[in-house]
């Protein structure tokens, strides 16, 4: 739906950093973070700027 170019912008109040353990490891670009299962988001903006989709979210 929205291809490779998306960016999640969360607001995190229980999210754990994961970057150390991650396969992926810690990254200039990107950020790992883990939830508890069942996690609720609420999307605060959604913007769409040439190839590139934006999501703002927030823990709920």
């Amino acid at each position: 739906m929205y291809g490779g170019n998306t960016l999640f912008i969360i607001l995190s109040k229980h999210g754990k950093n994961i970057e150390e353990i991650s396969k992926y490891g810690p990254s200039q670009n990107e950020k790992e973070v883990l939830f508890v299962y069942k996690t609720r988001f609420n999307v605060l903006e959604l913007t769409k700027s040439n190839d590139k989709t934006f999501i703002k979210m927030e823990e709920a």
